[in-house]
């Protein structure tokens, strides 16, 4: 983690040399915000996407008087409630003549004005798109391109030498490749309606070019077209992520830690996106679409993709997910079980209610998953194929949100969230949030808000509160409150926790901001 966020300052402080100091300021805000982030999980992969994703959008900014709200859900760290009060502000006195004006937006604090600023400007408003033709994309398409090289000087044991005698009675004790770590990154956009894009990696100790294997580890390439007409919302061909609803069946959203959401839980159901990342695991490769009938969006989808597993006469006992190939026993797993996943999702919606089904259907082959069998993974998924359902629901009014996914796996295992939130004035919100997780219930590609790494075999209940006094003061807590009923992973009993947090920040709206935080 420390690598990967040295590699942002880095690389923010190169490109800042040009910028005004409003600028500077707002990109320091955006590399806090993302540092907030990573030290609340380990999972850099997710970091790499959240970074990815908001760089793009800071150089494709929205223009105020005509982003829309599905737009504005694009920024994680906007609130519902903040979103709805900028849109209410722009329809009561009319279009913003200076970014300042949003200090009176009711519910917008300086730290989330210094957070919005890289994301929005105000101009002229483009009604018509511009037509696909090659002088256009020639002239107003942008390229990318990252190119990242990294290198340890201290040597490691796995590249130290040793005699063949060795190496052919431990021939894991060697690294195959070369001691360092190289990415590729190129990307093409046009308007924000076509993305074109293709990724390279490979890790330090995969080999590169030598004999054991040429070229780079892992390769990426997605083609994806955005609002292309009336009735097509999105086509992604090539690997893309997915998710809907609150996470219960599929998600592949960035997961914020507790300290970061408080009063703002809900997973915003995006649908697909592109996948542009170095992350070997969590991405679908093939195609999926989504159509809209009015007020009605149809989402299909189909992924083809050879997993890392290791595997003994067809059965499968464990799936390696790192994405390294640096040993022989690593190159042993390398593609050896397909997955076929095919579904969808078909979703009703309007201003203050929306109603979705999600339907998911994997298959690994003739391959056969059996994990090696321990008290704590009685209930993990067995088999060959597993099909996971789920209905999604949303309704609110000025003061009152309330939503939740109800989800059901093959064996008939249920898995439940369910939260209302309340803001009875501008500067104060309260969540309270119930979850259910049957120990049976089985998703692979569930990824739903708790404190397990799966949504499977957890029950809680969380509340939080944020309260904005004063625009430069802003007061949140937490409590969460939460059990397992079978065991886990290295605990030998069912078990229960809580956890608690309370943190006051402070912005003077003058490049100085601080908080206090207590964390139980």
């Amino acid at each position: 983690m420390k690598r990967l966020l040295t590699t942002l300052l880095v690389y923010l402080f190169i490109n800042s040399y040009n910028l005004n100091s409003q600028t500077i300021y707002s990109v320091d805000k955006w590399m806090e915000y993302i540092e907030e982030m990573a030290s609340e999980t380990e999972d850099e992969a997710q970091i790499e996407n959240l970074y990815s994703d908001l760089s793009y959008l800071s150089e494709h900014p929205f223009e105020l008087n005509s982003v829309t709200e599905t737009e504005l859900k694009r920024l994680p760290f906007l609130s519902d409630q903040q979103i709805n009060s900028l849109l209410a502000y722009r329809v009561k006195y009319g279009k913003l003549v200076t970014l300042y004006e949003l200090k009176n937006v009711e519910g917008m604090d300086f730290s989330t004005i210094s957070l919005l600023l890289p994301f929005v400007y105000i101009g002229d408003i483009s009604v018509n798109k511009r037509p696909f033709s090659v002088k256009n994309m020639l002239k107003y398409g942008s390229n990318e391109l990252q190119i990242r090289y990294d290198k340890c000087f201290q040597q490691k044991k796995g590249y130290c030498s040793y005699p063949d005698s060795i190496l052919q009675q431990y021939p894991n004790r060697k690294y195959l490749g070369e001691p360092f770590y190289h990415s590729l990154r190129y990307s093409y956009t046009f308007d924000d309606r076509l993305q074109w894009g293709m990724v390279a990696e490979k890790d330090a100790g995969e080999p590169f070019w030598n004999n054991h294997h040429k070229g780079y580890d892992f390769y990426s390439v997605h083609l994806f077209f955005k609002d292309m007409n009336k009735w097509l919302k999105t086509l992604a061909i090539g690997d893309y992520k997915v998710s809907f609803g609150q996470g219960l069946v599929i998600s592949n959203d960035f997961t914020p830690g507790r300290s970061s959401i408080v009063a703002q839980a809900e997973r915003r159901s995006n649908g697909f996106r592109r996948h542009f990342s170095t992350n070997e695991n969590d991405y679908f490769r093939g195609v999926a679409s989504t159509l809209v009938l009015k007020q009605i969006y149809i989402s299909l989808l189909y992924s083809y993709r050879k997993l890392d597993a290791g595997v003994d006469n067809y059965e499968v006992s464990t799936f390696k997910t790192d994405g390294l190939h640096r040993l022989e026993r690593d190159w042993e797993k390398k593609h050896t079980v397909p997955m076929q996943t095919y579904g969808g999702n078909v979703h009703y919606t309007t201003s203050n209610l929306s109603v979705g089904f999600t339907a998911l259907s994997y298959s690994f082959g003739k391959y056969q998953v059996q994990p090696d069998p321990k008290p704590y993974n009685l209930f993990y998924f067995r088999g060959n194929d597993n099909i996971d359902i789920s209905v999604d629901y949303m309704f609110k009014t000025k003061k009152i949100k309330f939503y939740g996914e109800t989800a059901m796996s093959s064996n008939k295992a249920v898995a439940t969230l369910n939260a209302i939130r309340l803001t009875p004035v501008s500067y104060f919100s309260l969540l309270l949030l119930h979850r259910y997780y049957d120990k049976k219930y089985q998703a692979f590609f569930g990824n739903a808000f708790g404190q397990h790494s799966s949504v499977q075999n957890e029950q809680g209940f969380y509340t939080g509160m944020q309260w904005t006094p004063f625009a430069r003061f802003k007061l949140s807590a937490y409590a969460d409150l939460f059990r397992f009923p079978w065991l886990k992973y290295g605990v030998d009993a069912p078990s229960s926790g809580q956890e608690y947090m309370v943190q006051l920040d402070y912005n003077s709206g003058k490049n100085f901001t601080t908080y206090l935080r207590y964390k139980y």
